[in-house]
């Protein structure tokens, strides 16, 4: 995963995109965990950015449609 890949949280649900790879706040366990800012948020009191662990989220399909 990239910076602006769509993605969601396997578990919750919900659309968001990864903002930042924040190597800065890389603690234990965290090493490329990326930042993702929410779309629609996974459940009603989410952060509306937060670093998740890449485990947790699954890339969407990006297909580009074109349109006559």
């Amino acid at each position: 995963m990239k910076i602006g890949d769509l993605v969601r949280h396997k578990y919750h649900g919900g659309v968001g995109i990864i903002i930042e790879r924040p190597d800065r706040w890389v603690g234990l366990g965290d090493v490329g965990a990326p930042l993702v800012r929410w779309l629609e948020q996974p459940m009603p009191n989410y952060v509306r950015e937060n670093i998740y662990q890449a485990n947790f989220l699954e890339p969407l399909n990006q297909t580009v449609k074109n349109c006559p």
